[in-house]
C-alpha cells in the first residue's frame, strides 16, 4: 500500500516536472494568455495563431503545417485533433505507390468564443464560426458557418442554434 502511494506522488511531481519544461520550451503561448491543461502536442507552432484566453486542454494534437488560426476565449477540450496536411487522392487508384503520394495543407480557423467538446477532429481546410458548439466525438468537414449554433455528428452538421 505504501509503495503505490509513493509512486503515485512520484508520477505526479515528475508529470508537474515534465509540464513545467514544456511550458517553458513554448513562450509563444505565454504571450497570447492561454492556458494549458496538460501537455498538448503542437506541430510547427510558427503558423499557429491564438486569440486571448483560449484554453488548451489535456490530449490535445494541433498540426498546424497548413495554418491554423483560433480566436478568442476558444476551449479545446480533451483529445481534440486539429489536423492541417493529408493526401492528395485525386489519382489514389493509378498510383497507390508511396513515392507517389503528395501531401497537400489546408488552414483551419476556429472561431471567436467556440467550445470544441472532448475527442473532436477537425479535418484540413474547415472552420468553424464564432459562438458554436462542437460536440464531442464530432469529425468537422468544410464549413460550419452559421454563427451560435451547436453541430455533432460524422461528419459534423448543424444540430439547433444555441440562441
Amino acid at each position: 500500500m505504501k509503495t503505490s502511494r509513493i509512486s503515485s506522488i512520484l508520477y505526479k511531481v515528475i508529470y508537474k516536472i515534465k509540464r513545467l519544461l514544456w511550458l517553458f520550451f513554448h513562450p509563444y503561448l505565454w504571450k497570447m494568455d492561454a492556458q494549458i491543461n496538460g501537455i498538448p502536442v503542437i506541430q510547427i507552432p510558427d503558423k499557429l495563431v491564438i486569440g486571448k484566453h483560449v484554453s488548451i486542454n489535456e490530449r490535445v494534437f494541433i498540426q498546424a503545417k497548413g495554418g491554423v488560426s483560433i480566436g478568442n476565449n476558444v476551449t479545446l477540450s480533451y483529445g481534440t485533433t486539429i489536423l492541417t496536411e493529408g493526401l492528395d487522392t485525386m489519382h489514389y487508384q493509378v498510383e497507390c505507390k508511396n513515392q507517389h503520394r503528395k501531401h497537400v495543407y489546408n488552414s483551419v480557423r476556429i472561431g471567436d468564443g467556440t467550445w470544441i467538446a472532448a475527442n473532436v477532429i477537425i479535418l484540413p481546410g474547415a472552420s468553424v464560426a464564432k459562438g458554436c458548439i462542437v460536440a464531442a466525438g464530432s469529425v468537422v468537414k468544410g464549413n460550419l458557418d452559421k454563427d451560435n449554433a451547436l453541430y455533432g455528428g460524422v461528419p459534423a452538421t448543424f444540430i439547433r442554434d444555441l440562441v
